[in-house]
Protein backbone atom coordinates (compact mmCIF):
# COMPACT_ATOMS: atom_id res chain seq x y z
CA UNK A 1 0.00 0.00 0.00
CA UNK A 2 2.83 2.40 0.77
CA UNK A 3 4.21 2.50 -2.82
CA UNK A 4 0.69 3.15 -4.14
CA UNK A 5 0.13 5.90 -1.61
CA UNK A 6 3.50 7.39 -2.45
CA UNK A 7 2.66 7.38 -6.15
CA UNK A 8 -0.69 9.06 -5.52
CA UNK A 9 1.03 11.65 -3.36
CA UNK A 10 3.61 12.39 -6.05
CA UNK A 11 1.00 12.68 -8.78
CA UNK A 12 -1.11 15.01 -6.64
CA UNK A 13 1.93 17.08 -5.71
CA UNK A 14 2.82 17.33 -9.38
CA UNK A 15 -0.70 18.67 -9.99
CA UNK A 16 -0.11 21.34 -7.38
CA UNK A 17 3.17 22.20 -9.08
CA UNK A 18 1.38 22.55 -12.41
CA UNK A 19 -1.06 24.94 -10.79
CA UNK A 20 1.85 26.88 -9.30
CA UNK A 21 3.35 27.28 -12.76
CA UNK A 22 0.42 29.43 -13.81
CA UNK A 23 -2.17 29.09 -16.53
CA UNK A 24 -1.61 32.07 -18.82
CA UNK A 25 1.27 33.06 -21.08
CA UNK A 26 1.63 36.44 -19.38
CA UNK A 27 0.14 38.03 -16.26
CA UNK A 28 -2.92 40.16 -17.05
CA UNK A 29 -2.43 43.87 -17.54
CA UNK A 30 -2.99 46.00 -14.43
CA UNK A 31 -4.83 49.32 -14.47
CA UNK A 32 -2.21 52.00 -13.69
CA UNK A 33 -4.59 53.60 -11.19
CA UNK A 34 -4.42 50.43 -9.09
CA UNK A 35 -0.61 50.28 -9.05
CA UNK A 36 1.49 51.50 -6.15
CA UNK A 37 4.75 53.36 -6.92
CA UNK A 38 7.61 51.07 -5.85
CA UNK A 39 11.39 51.06 -6.10
CA UNK A 40 14.11 48.45 -5.57
CA UNK A 41 16.85 49.53 -3.17
CA UNK A 42 19.66 47.81 -1.27
CA UNK A 43 18.09 46.26 1.82
CA UNK A 44 19.92 48.51 4.28
CA UNK A 45 18.70 51.57 2.34
CA UNK A 46 15.13 50.34 2.71
CA UNK A 47 15.13 50.17 6.49
CA UNK A 48 16.14 46.54 6.93
CA UNK A 49 18.69 45.62 9.59
CA UNK A 50 21.37 43.25 8.35
CA UNK A 51 21.64 40.36 10.83
CA UNK A 52 22.90 37.77 8.35
CA UNK A 53 26.27 37.23 9.98
CA UNK A 54 24.69 36.93 13.41
CA UNK A 55 22.19 34.37 12.16
CA UNK A 56 24.99 32.44 10.46
CA UNK A 57 26.74 32.36 13.83
CA UNK A 58 23.54 31.10 15.47
CA UNK A 59 23.18 28.31 12.92
CA UNK A 60 26.80 27.28 13.39
CA UNK A 61 26.27 27.13 17.15
CA UNK A 62 23.65 24.42 16.53
CA UNK A 63 25.40 22.49 13.76
CA UNK A 64 28.92 22.31 15.19
CA UNK A 65 29.26 18.83 16.64
CA UNK A 66 31.20 17.93 19.80
CA UNK A 67 34.60 16.29 19.40
CA UNK A 68 34.34 12.75 18.09
CA UNK A 69 30.76 13.16 16.84
CA UNK A 70 29.91 13.40 13.14
CA UNK A 71 28.68 16.87 12.16
CA UNK A 72 24.97 16.96 11.16
CA UNK A 73 25.77 18.99 8.02
CA UNK A 74 28.87 19.28 5.83
CA UNK A 75 29.48 22.93 6.71
CA UNK A 76 28.21 24.60 9.84
CA UNK A 77 26.49 27.39 7.92
CA UNK A 78 25.10 25.29 5.08
CA UNK A 79 22.73 26.08 3.34
CA UNK A 80 23.02 29.85 3.82
CA UNK A 81 24.01 31.74 0.68
CA UNK A 82 26.61 34.48 1.03
CA UNK A 83 25.21 37.56 -0.66
CA UNK A 84 27.22 40.75 -0.98
CA UNK A 85 27.47 43.06 2.03
CA UNK A 86 27.25 40.82 5.11
CA UNK A 87 28.32 42.79 8.17
CA UNK A 88 30.73 41.62 10.86
CA UNK A 89 29.42 39.01 13.25
CA UNK A 90 27.28 40.47 16.02
CA UNK A 91 26.97 38.82 19.44
CA UNK A 92 23.77 36.81 19.63
CA UNK A 93 24.25 35.20 23.04
CA UNK A 94 24.19 31.51 23.79
CA UNK A 95 21.89 29.66 21.40
CA UNK A 96 22.83 26.11 22.32
CA UNK A 97 20.18 23.56 23.13
CA UNK A 98 20.56 23.93 26.90
CA UNK A 99 18.89 27.34 26.83
CA UNK A 100 15.80 27.98 28.92
CA UNK A 101 12.78 28.67 26.70
CA UNK A 102 11.15 31.96 27.63
CA UNK A 103 8.98 32.18 24.50
CA UNK A 104 5.86 30.49 23.16
CA UNK A 105 5.89 29.66 19.45
CA UNK A 106 2.84 30.03 17.20
CA UNK A 107 3.07 28.80 13.61
CA UNK A 108 0.85 29.81 10.66
CA UNK A 109 1.43 27.95 7.39
CA UNK A 110 0.75 29.14 3.87
CA UNK A 111 -1.72 29.33 1.00
CA UNK A 112 -3.84 26.19 0.55
CA UNK A 113 -2.01 24.28 3.27
CA UNK A 114 -5.23 22.61 4.39
CA UNK A 115 -5.68 21.49 0.77
CA UNK A 116 -2.21 19.97 0.32
CA UNK A 117 -1.41 18.78 3.86
CA UNK A 118 -2.42 15.23 2.94
CA UNK A 119 0.54 15.08 0.54
CA UNK A 120 3.11 15.57 3.30
CA UNK A 121 4.13 13.75 6.45
CA UNK A 122 3.05 16.12 9.20
CA UNK A 123 5.51 14.58 11.67
CA UNK A 124 8.38 15.87 9.51
CA UNK A 125 7.32 19.52 9.70
CA UNK A 126 9.77 21.90 11.45
CA UNK A 127 7.14 22.75 14.08
CA UNK A 128 7.35 19.15 15.32
CA UNK A 129 11.10 19.50 15.63
CA UNK A 130 10.75 22.72 17.65
CA UNK A 131 8.38 20.93 20.02
CA UNK A 132 10.83 18.06 20.24
CA UNK A 133 13.65 20.31 21.47
CA UNK A 134 11.49 21.75 24.22
CA UNK A 135 9.52 24.66 22.79
CA UNK A 136 5.81 25.08 23.43
CA UNK A 137 4.43 25.19 19.89
CA UNK A 138 0.90 25.99 18.74
CA UNK A 139 -0.14 25.64 15.10
CA UNK A 140 -2.99 27.91 14.05
CA UNK A 141 -5.11 26.42 11.28
CA UNK A 142 -6.33 29.26 9.07
CA UNK A 143 -8.47 28.81 5.95
CA UNK A 144 -6.05 28.05 3.15
CA UNK A 145 -8.07 29.68 0.37
CA UNK A 146 -9.27 32.68 2.39
CA UNK A 147 -7.96 36.21 2.19
CA UNK A 148 -5.48 37.53 4.71
CA UNK A 149 -8.00 39.88 6.31
CA UNK A 150 -10.30 36.92 6.95
CA UNK A 151 -7.49 34.79 8.36
CA UNK A 152 -6.32 37.66 10.55
CA UNK A 153 -9.55 37.28 12.49
CA UNK A 154 -8.88 33.55 12.94
CA UNK A 155 -5.39 34.30 14.23
CA UNK A 156 -6.69 36.93 16.63
CA UNK A 157 -9.33 34.50 17.93
CA UNK A 158 -6.75 31.73 18.37
CA UNK A 159 -4.40 34.02 20.31
CA UNK A 160 -7.32 34.98 22.56
CA UNK A 161 -7.86 31.40 23.71
CA UNK A 162 -7.21 31.10 27.47
CA UNK A 163 -4.20 28.78 27.16
CA UNK A 164 -2.40 31.39 25.07
CA UNK A 165 -3.93 34.59 26.46
CA UNK A 166 -2.88 33.71 30.02
CA UNK A 167 0.63 32.57 29.07
CA UNK A 168 3.10 35.11 30.42
CA UNK A 169 5.90 34.06 28.08
CA UNK A 170 6.68 36.19 25.05
CA UNK A 171 4.81 35.23 21.89
CA UNK A 172 6.84 34.56 18.75
CA UNK A 173 4.76 34.09 15.59
CA UNK A 174 6.27 32.20 12.66
CA UNK A 175 4.59 32.69 9.29
CA UNK A 176 5.50 30.61 6.26
CA UNK A 177 4.59 31.94 2.80
CA UNK A 178 1.10 33.48 2.94
CA UNK A 179 1.02 32.67 6.66
CA UNK A 180 3.42 35.58 7.18
CA UNK A 181 1.01 37.90 5.38
CA UNK A 182 -1.91 36.65 7.47
CA UNK A 183 0.10 37.43 10.60
CA UNK A 184 0.97 40.95 9.41
CA UNK A 185 -2.72 41.59 8.79
CA UNK A 186 -3.53 40.36 12.30
CA UNK A 187 -1.01 42.52 14.16
CA UNK A 188 -1.98 45.55 12.05
CA UNK A 189 -5.77 45.15 12.42
CA UNK A 190 -5.79 44.23 16.11
CA UNK A 191 -3.66 46.50 18.33
CA UNK A 192 -4.29 44.23 21.33
CA UNK A 193 -2.72 41.37 19.39
CA UNK A 194 0.27 43.45 18.31
CA UNK A 195 0.91 44.50 21.91
CA UNK A 196 1.13 40.86 23.02
CA UNK A 197 3.41 39.63 20.22
CA UNK A 198 7.13 40.02 20.83
CA UNK A 199 8.33 38.96 17.38
CA UNK A 200 7.22 37.85 13.93
CA UNK A 201 9.48 35.54 11.90
CA UNK A 202 8.75 35.34 8.18
CA UNK A 203 9.95 32.16 6.43
CA UNK A 204 9.78 32.78 2.67
CA UNK A 205 6.92 35.15 3.41
CA UNK A 206 4.77 36.35 0.51
CA UNK A 207 5.16 39.94 1.73
CA UNK A 208 5.12 41.62 -1.67
CA UNK A 209 2.92 38.97 -3.29
CA UNK A 210 3.65 36.54 -6.12
CA UNK A 211 3.41 37.35 -9.84
CA UNK A 212 2.00 33.85 -10.27
CA UNK A 213 -1.08 34.75 -8.22
CA UNK A 214 -2.38 36.94 -11.03
CA UNK A 215 -2.34 33.94 -13.39
CA UNK A 216 -4.48 31.63 -11.26
CA UNK A 217 -8.16 31.15 -11.93
CA UNK A 218 -11.10 29.63 -10.09
CA UNK A 219 -10.31 26.32 -11.76
CA UNK A 220 -6.98 26.25 -9.95
CA UNK A 221 -8.56 26.44 -6.51
CA UNK A 222 -11.12 23.81 -7.54
CA UNK A 223 -8.26 21.43 -8.35
CA UNK A 224 -6.66 22.12 -4.98
CA UNK A 225 -9.90 21.29 -3.19
CA UNK A 226 -10.05 17.96 -5.06
CA UNK A 227 -6.62 16.74 -3.93
CA UNK A 228 -6.38 13.56 -1.80
CA UNK A 229 -6.74 14.39 1.88
CA UNK A 230 -7.80 17.98 1.19
CA UNK A 231 -9.86 19.73 3.86
CA UNK A 232 -9.85 23.21 2.38
CA UNK A 233 -11.32 26.08 4.33
CA UNK A 234 -12.36 28.55 1.66
CA UNK A 235 -13.41 31.40 3.98
CA UNK A 236 -14.13 34.45 1.85
CA UNK A 237 -12.37 32.93 -1.16
CA UNK A 238 -9.96 35.88 -1.42
CA UNK A 239 -6.74 33.92 -0.96
CA UNK A 240 -5.40 34.47 -4.46
CA UNK A 241 -6.33 38.13 -4.41
CA UNK A 242 -4.41 38.50 -1.15
CA UNK A 243 -1.27 37.25 -2.95
CA UNK A 244 -1.54 39.57 -5.94
CA UNK A 245 1.48 41.92 -6.05
CA UNK A 246 -0.83 44.84 -6.82
CA UNK A 247 -2.87 44.14 -3.68
CA UNK A 248 0.12 43.41 -1.46
CA UNK A 249 2.01 46.57 -2.44
CA UNK A 250 -1.08 48.71 -1.93
CA UNK A 251 -1.63 47.08 1.48
CA UNK A 252 1.95 47.73 2.55
CA UNK A 253 1.67 51.37 1.44
CA UNK A 254 -1.56 51.88 3.41
CA UNK A 255 -0.71 49.91 6.57
CA UNK A 256 2.43 50.88 8.50
CA UNK A 257 3.43 47.94 10.67
CA UNK A 258 3.11 48.36 14.44
CA UNK A 259 6.11 48.19 16.78
CA UNK A 260 6.10 46.01 18.81
CA UNK A 261 6.40 43.34 17.56
CA UNK A 262 9.87 43.02 16.07
CA UNK A 263 10.16 41.53 12.60
CA UNK A 264 12.60 39.04 11.07
CA UNK A 265 12.83 37.74 7.49
CA UNK A 266 14.43 34.53 6.18
CA UNK A 267 14.51 34.39 2.37
CA UNK A 268 14.36 31.31 0.11
CA UNK A 269 17.09 31.90 -2.49
CA UNK A 270 17.86 28.66 -4.39
CA UNK A 271 20.52 27.99 -6.96
CA UNK A 272 19.44 26.01 -10.04
CA UNK A 273 20.46 22.69 -8.47
CA UNK A 274 18.37 23.35 -5.36
CA UNK A 275 15.00 23.74 -7.06
CA UNK A 276 12.78 20.69 -6.70
CA UNK A 277 11.51 19.26 -10.02
CA UNK A 278 8.02 19.96 -8.70
CA UNK A 279 8.67 23.71 -8.84
CA UNK A 280 10.96 23.76 -11.88
CA UNK A 281 8.32 25.09 -14.29
CA UNK A 282 7.26 27.93 -11.99
CA UNK A 283 10.92 28.69 -11.29
CA UNK A 284 11.69 29.04 -15.00
CA UNK A 285 8.67 31.30 -15.39
CA UNK A 286 9.80 33.69 -12.66
CA UNK A 287 13.42 33.53 -13.85
CA UNK A 288 12.42 36.01 -16.53
CA UNK A 289 12.51 38.54 -13.68
CA UNK A 290 15.08 37.05 -11.26
CA UNK A 291 16.91 33.75 -11.69
CA UNK A 292 17.21 33.28 -7.91
CA UNK A 293 13.44 33.14 -7.36
CA UNK A 294 12.20 30.29 -5.16
CA UNK A 295 9.58 28.92 -7.54
CA UNK A 296 6.80 31.05 -6.08
CA UNK A 297 8.28 34.37 -4.95
CA UNK A 298 10.97 36.81 -5.97
CA UNK A 299 13.68 37.39 -3.31
CA UNK A 300 12.87 41.04 -2.65
CA UNK A 301 9.17 40.24 -2.19
CA UNK A 302 9.99 38.07 0.83
CA UNK A 303 11.26 40.94 3.00
CA UNK A 304 9.15 42.61 5.69
CA UNK A 305 9.75 46.38 5.65
CA UNK A 306 12.03 47.40 8.51
CA UNK A 307 12.73 43.79 9.51
CA UNK A 308 15.97 42.15 10.54
CA UNK A 309 17.30 40.22 7.56
CA UNK A 310 18.36 36.80 8.85
CA UNK A 311 19.68 35.33 5.64
CA UNK A 312 19.26 33.77 2.22
CA UNK A 313 18.66 30.02 2.12
CA UNK A 314 19.65 27.75 -0.76
CA UNK A 315 16.19 26.18 -0.91
CA UNK A 316 13.04 26.56 -2.98
CA UNK A 317 9.70 27.81 -1.70
CA UNK A 318 8.41 24.44 -0.57
CA UNK A 319 11.63 22.89 0.69
CA UNK A 320 12.38 25.67 3.17
CA UNK A 321 9.31 24.66 5.19
CA UNK A 322 7.90 21.35 3.93
CA UNK A 323 9.30 17.78 3.67
CA UNK A 324 9.75 17.55 -0.10
CA UNK A 325 11.46 14.25 -0.93
CA UNK A 326 12.72 15.51 -4.31
CA UNK A 327 14.60 18.41 -2.70
CA UNK A 328 18.31 18.32 -1.82
CA UNK A 329 17.48 20.08 1.46
CA UNK A 330 17.09 17.38 4.09
CA UNK A 331 14.68 17.36 7.01
CA UNK A 332 17.60 17.70 9.41
CA UNK A 333 18.96 20.86 7.81
CA UNK A 334 15.50 22.41 7.45
CA UNK A 335 14.76 21.72 11.12
CA UNK A 336 18.04 23.31 12.20
CA UNK A 337 17.30 26.41 10.12
CA UNK A 338 13.97 26.90 11.88
CA UNK A 339 15.48 26.17 15.27
CA UNK A 340 18.33 28.62 14.66
CA UNK A 341 15.81 31.31 13.67
CA UNK A 342 13.82 30.80 16.87
CA UNK A 343 16.91 30.72 19.08
CA UNK A 344 18.36 33.81 17.38
CA UNK A 345 15.13 35.72 17.99
CA UNK A 346 14.86 34.41 21.55
CA UNK A 347 18.39 35.64 22.24
CA UNK A 348 17.67 38.99 20.56
CA UNK A 349 14.56 39.50 22.70
CA UNK A 350 16.53 38.66 25.85
CA UNK A 351 19.19 41.19 24.86
CA UNK A 352 16.47 43.77 24.23
CA UNK A 353 15.18 43.28 27.76
CA UNK A 354 18.67 43.81 29.14
CA UNK A 355 19.29 46.83 26.94
CA UNK A 356 16.00 48.42 27.99
CA UNK A 357 17.74 49.27 31.26
CA UNK A 358 20.48 51.11 29.43
CA UNK A 359 22.22 51.05 26.06
CA UNK A 360 20.93 50.36 22.58
CA UNK A 361 19.97 47.03 21.09
CA UNK A 362 21.80 45.70 18.08
CA UNK A 363 18.41 45.68 16.39
CA UNK A 364 17.11 49.23 16.02
CA UNK A 365 13.72 50.14 14.69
Amino acid sequence: MKPVRRLISRLATAAVAAIAAGCAAYPPAVDPLSRTPTVLLPATRAGLVDQRAGFRQALCALTTAPAGVAAPVRDCDYPLVRVRGETDVLPVGDVRRNDLHDVRIVVVLGFAWDCVQGLFDGERLPARHLAGVGYDVTEIHVDGLAGSAYNAQLIQAALSRPEIATDRRQLVLIGYSKGAVDILEAVTRFPETAARVAAVISIAGAIGGSPLADEFGTGSTALLRALPGAHCGIGDGEGLHSLSPTHRQAWLADHPLPHPPRYYSLVAFPGPDSVSPLLASAHRRLSQVDARNDGSLLPHDQLIPGAALLGYVDADHWSIALPVDTSPLTDGVRNLLWEAAVRFVESDLARERRDAQGGASAYAQ
